[in-house]
């Protein structure tokens, strides 16, 4: 019997020990993938890791920033939320936890996470950066503001932190603030593509298209698998009704994302436009599909609809812009043009007055004239 248990402890210790080796060596092959950027070997990698470890949580921890690269955002915060379990002190999980969670869009849940990271290093700027994203995409631009001040504070260097000021410039209509934080920031980086592209929505917004073009194609250039810098390149072209340059960039953005939805949503007007309206509505389904709440683009595939004479449909589709957006003036507006062909007056006039309390003025005009 002492022989037996003693043969079983070996073999539990040889098992062990390879084990732990399998770890180390498969750890070793995802560190290899993960410089190399090629995320999904690296996490077939880390996950024989943790198959043989349970217990390794730097092969989790580099898991979850592997997965935040290909966009699993729901499975990198499980994966940093396992890292938390071995160790709650570490500020950089916190941080990549609520990055994870940001990009789950669970804004209030990213605002925790970074403030927890900051609760355990006030040091920690790219935090105070993370609180200054959640408070830009919540809208709250003065909070957004003071997050990113804070960042500089610490590390004047920080680059995100004045692109992100640049973008706060941009929503407030400071062009000339925009620019000279998105120029520090090329000082300090003068490859960044954001800081291109930042500069080059300033310059759109300020409506100096000739300025915003060599911006826009200067961030293409050093990162052409982003879609929305060939989207926003796009939009410049589309300003200047020059519609085939603008469905070329569509075409190359969609080439590196086939489901950006304002990818889609933007070709789709450009058709819609020229009057290709089934093909418009195929870019318009897609859309949605990709993003149901992506309100402009249920509009459109209504306004092709209505322009196909299929009004009923096209009712439905604003139906749901109305419901997702209350105030959308055009939608009532032209829901109300969809009642009128069907002579369903009492409806039309009802979406005609709405419409002109809502600023499209003619219409209550319309409304005086033919309703009441």
């Amino acid at each position: 019997m002492k022989w037996s248990a003693l043969a079983f402890y070996s073999l539990c210790i040889l098992c062990y020990l390879g084990c732990a080796g399998n770890a180390k060596k498969s750890y070793k092959q995802g560190m290899d993938y993960f410089s190399q950027a090629k995320f999904d070997q690296a996490i077939y990698s880390f996950s024989n890791a943790i198959r043989a470890d349970a217990e390794m949580s730097d092969a989790y921890m580099k898991r979850g920033l592997s997965y935040y690269q290909v966009g699993e955002y729901t499975k990198a915060h499980i994966d940093f939320c396992k890292v938390i379990t071995f160790d709650n002190e570490i500020d950089s999980v916190w941080y990549e936890k609520g990055r994870a969670r940001h990009g789950m869009k669970d804004y209030r849940g990213a605002e925790d996470d970074f403030k927890q990271a900051l609760k355990i290093s006030s040091y920690h700027d790219m935090a105070y950066c993370g609180l200054g994203l959640v408070y830009f995409e919540m809208e709250n631009y003065e909070k957004a503001y003071g997050a990113y001040i804070k960042a500089l504070k610490l590390r004047p260097t920080n680059f995100q932190a004045l692109n992100g000021l640049g973008s706060i410039n941009i929503k407030e209509n400071q062009y000339l603030r925009a620019l000279a934080n998105f120029e520090a920031t090329l000082k300090i980086d003068k490859k960044n593509d954001y800081a291109h592209d930042g500069i080059g929505r300033a310059h759109a917004k300020w409506g100096h298209y000739e300025k915003a073009i060599p911006a826009f194609k200067k961030a293409i250039g050093l990162k052409p698998t982003n879609d929305i810098y060939h989207y926003n390149l796009g939009k410049v072209y589309k300003s200047l009704a020059e519609y085939d340059k603008a469905l070329d960039c569509y075409n190359e953005g969609l080439k590196h994302s086939p489901n950006s939805f304002r990818v889609l949503d933007a070709r789709g007007y450009i058709f819609r436009l020229q009057k290709d309206y089934k093909r418009a509505i195929k870019d318009f389904d897609q859309a949605i599909k990709s993003n149901p709440g992506y309100t402009i683009a249920w509009f459109n595939r209504g306004l092709s609809k209505y322009s196909l004479g299929e009004l009923r449909a096209a009712i439905k589709d604003f139906n749901k812009a109305i419901e997702m957006f209350p105030s959308y003036s055009d939608a009532y507006r032209y829901r109300g043009e969809a009642y009128a062909l069907l002579n369903q007056k009492k409806q039309a006039c009802k979406d005609w007055k709405k419409a002109g309390e809502l600023g499209l003025y003619s219409y209550l005009k319309k409304w005086k004239h033919e309703c009441k």
